[in-house]
């Protein structure tokens, strides 16, 4: 397993050029409608995905292809990964078993989210837990609704370190 997080204010116009210049066309409608923050997310996010799978599978980055799940969880063939952003980090996680990443910025609870969950403390357990939940829900798929403790046992998490002021969380099918 390989995790890596990105600072996004940090990377460079050229840096930024060519990682547009390896979207796919349907990629960067997409992407081009977004606000420039939510954008510059997405086109970090899937440099930073495209740089490790590149590395993973011996394939330029350009020349490697997404499909989406109906979720909209993009997949391609030989290795499975998971994106996640939030305030100006992006994070990737590549794998070869089945694997989900979620990452927030530690910040004040909002009180409709505190009721979710049971066991926390402080702002950074709340998104310790959080994070723990949406790993799952994105490596295993399904809803809020739908997620059941019991099915944990059959997942492996880990808490890789994030940058400062950021927690998250990875789950990977046993």
């Amino acid at each position: 397993m390989d995790v890596r997080f990105l600072d996004v204010t940090t990377v460079s116009p050229d840096r930024l050029s060519l990682w547009e210049s390896w979207l796919a066309a349907e990629k960067r409608q997409r992407i081009d409608c977004l606000p420039e923050k939510a954008r510059l997310l997405s086109l970090c996010a899937d440099g930073l995905a495209r740089e490790m799978l590149a590395q993973k599978l011996g394939l330029a980055p350009q020349k490697i292809t997404f499909t989406y799940t109906e979720t909209g969880k993009p997949v391609t063939d030989g290795v499975f990964f998971s994106v996640s952003h939030s305030g100006d980090v992006v994070g990737c996680v590549i794998s070869d078993r089945e694997v989900g990443l979620d990452m927030e910025r530690i910040r004040p609870v909002p009180a409709r989210l505190g009721r979710a969950l049971e066991g926390w403390q402080s702002a950074e357990e709340f998104w310790q837990l959080w994070t723990r939940r949406e790993a799952a829900l994105k490596c295993r798929g399904g809803t809020w609704r739908e997620w059941r403790r019991e099915e944990d046992d059959d997942f492996v998490f880990t808490q890789p370190t994030a940058l400062k002021g950021y927690v998250a969380a990875v789950c990977e099918k046993k």
